[in-house]
């Protein structure tokens, strides 16, 4: 998942929207040069401990100096660290030493806490990794497939969306790690829309994850559009379509994949609808203060037109900050599932080994004095997730939608 980057300082309303955005980018950490982590170096049992030590202790440390919450929700973070210490440091490898250390982060119960080992951070911010690229969902006891990549094994396969994932090299989806390496040949079996036995073999390659943001046409004038970041191509798009669409009636927007994103992204997001500036919440630090952050209006697209927006358990972040935020000043309906409920602001802090810590810096408390991390925001109108849906490509949630922007404003607006 990702998360929402840390900004140094409240965004500068600017004059000059380019180099802003490019400034914004340098203080959100969001500008490097990605490089390939280099291959695990040999180490004796003695050099094994003392690595595993000191990335530990590195990870440990930057929690009890950067956590939001100076009281750590309650939890003694210095036991925490002699209880897991021992663990981390007996791990043969990588996989055990972070198991080890998320083991402790979690014991926090507060989302945008983690640690990634250098491989994973690398894949991760490349948006790259070894796949057959396939996406799943569990619906009504069943794994269905809800995704497949575009140039991926899988589509060359010609496994479909909505298929039943039965079983991989004879075994259960849920007894199985998804994660691949490149090279790996998997045997997927599967069951069709008819309830037909498919048996394909697959080799994951290494492949991109972006998902490239969709807009289309629908019924009545209304716009549908999809983007599944919020980062400074997503808001560029965003931007370009709503102004492009400015006379139509309502847009669709669905954030059911939108994990989130970079906060100055969702400020500027955020403005496209308004007419003037709103306030979509406050940021609270670890010392107290108090951080009343607002919509950006410069070169807002001003989009006048009603508002639906699809959401479910994949929304997080800075898309429940813009959903909540929409909802509140009258914006927008929102359906689907209730969302993610991980809403707190986060920097990434580098490990001695490569890898990364994603440390949660800052609370945020909703324009109504109420926290969505640990909630999430529950729709106006609840649409449940259906196996027959899936598998026959109907988009309930769409549809209802479609449905609820054809009634009279004020009865939307009653509705809530």
């Amino acid at each position: 998942m990702l998360h929402m980057a840390l900004r140094n300082s409240r965004p500068i309303r600017p004059l000059v929207g380019s180099l802003v955005l490019a400034l914004t980018l340098l203080t959100t950490g969001c500008v490097g040069i990605s490089r390939a982590p280099r291959p695990p170096v040999a180490m004796s049992a003695e050099q094994r401990v003392a690595h595993n030590r000191k990335v530990f202790e590195r990870a440990w440390d930057l929690v009890n100096r950067k956590f939001f919450d100076a009281k750590f929700r309650g939890v003694d973070w210095n036991a925490m660290r002699d209880r897991y210490r021992p663990d981390a440091e007996k791990a043969a490898d990588d996989d055990g030493l972070y198991a080890a250390i998320n083991q402790m982060l979690r014991e926090l119960k507060e989302s945008h806490v983690s640690a990634m080992p250098p491989q994973r951070w690398f894949e991760q911010h490349t948006r790259q990794r070894a796949l057959v690229g396939l996406g799943f969902s569990r619906v009504e006891g069943r794994w269905v497939v809800t995704h497949v990549y575009p140039g991926s094994p899988a589509e060359a396969a010609g496994v479909q969306r909505g298929w039943l994932a039965v079983a991989r090299d004879g075994r259960a989806l849920e007894e199985q790690k998804f994660r691949l390496t490149e090279g790996q040949t998997v045997v997927y079996e599967f069951l069709d829309e008819r309830d037909q036995p498919h048996a394909l073999t697959m080799t994951a390659k290494v492949i991109s994850t972006v998902s490239l943001p969709e807009a289309r046409e629908l019924a009545d004038g209304v716009v549908y559009l999809r983007f599944d970041d919020f980062n400074l191509k997503s808001l560029r798009w965003l931007s370009e379509q709503l102004r492009a669409h400015r006379a139509s009636p309502a847009v669709v927007i669905d954030l059911r994949n939108n994990p989130g994103g970079f906060l100055f992204s969702l400020d500027f997001a955020l403005g496209e609808f308004f007419p003037r500036e709103v306030p979509m919440g406050t940021f609270v630090r670890r010392s107290g203060t108090k951080n009343e952050e607002g919509a950006s209006q410069l070169f807002s697209a001003r989009y006048a037109g009603r508002v639906a927006l699809l959401v479910g358990p994949a929304t997080a972040s800075c898309s429940e900050i813009f959903t909540h935020a929409l909802r509140y000043h009258g914006r927008a309906v929102v359906i689907g599932q209730k969302t993610a409920g991980a809403v707190i602001l986060s920097r990434d802090y580098p490990l001695p080994d490569g890898g990364r810590v994603q440390v949660a810096v800052e609370d945020y408390v909703g324009l109504d004095g109420k926290r969505i991390e640990g909630v999430g925001v529950t729709p106006d109108f609840e649409v449940p997730i259906k196996l027959s849906d899936l598998r026959t490509g109907v988009d309930a949630e769409l549809n209802t939608a479609l449905s609820q922007l054809r009634q009279p404003l004020k009865a939307v607006a009653q509705s809530r």
